[in-house]
């Protein structure tokens, strides 16, 4: 397996990392990851529900501030209670297969507590689930950072994944 080094990652999500111990788990992944790949984290603003909107007019509000920051030219990647859940290995060989046909960008998307909307959905290339459960998005933003970083050991064939 192979992936260029000058993969370019972005991690979209919405709102800020409030919980330091995740904040801290956040940043050692996304430090491991550099030695990998460029990896970007924007947070997007989030939008607050107390103006009286309904859960899916707020998703349209946050859809809309995503759309506008994912990178031109990203294969997009959206966390999805009702994607596609695979094992290390195969996010492995997905992120091999972008690198060999010359797919350096890859955004990587967590929406807010009411999820996100119909359009960022349409415009996903994929739809993966961490799990059935149900994570705060802040945690699902640990867990996917590790998994993109055992990702890369695993293509590099490094001890970490094991």
């Amino acid at each position: 397996m192979y992936v260029s080094w000058g993969m370019q990652l972005c991690l979209l999500t919405i709102g800020k990392g409030r919980v330091s111990y995740l904040s801290e788990g956040v940043a050692d992944y996304a430090k491991r990851i550099s030695r990998y790949a460029t990896l970007t984290q924007l947070e997007i603003k989030e939008e607050r529900a107390s103006k009286g909107l309904l859960p899916r007019e707020i998703a349209a509000k946050e859809g809309e501030r995503i759309l506008r920051a994912i990178p031109n030219g990203s294969f997009l990647i959206i966390l999805d209670a009702n994607g596609d859940a695979c094992s290390s290995k195969t996010l492995a060989a997905r992120l091999s297969d972008l690198g060999l046909k010359g797919q350096s960008r890859v955004s990587f998307v967590i929406g807010g507590a009411f999820g996100l909307s119909k359009q960022v959905i349409k415009k996903a290339n994929w739809r993966l689930s961490l799990s059935t459960l149900t994570f705060p998005h802040e945690l699902a933003r640990l867990v996917l950072l590790e998994q993109i970083y055992r990702a890369f050991t695993i293509i590099r064939g490094e001890s970490y994944h094991k």
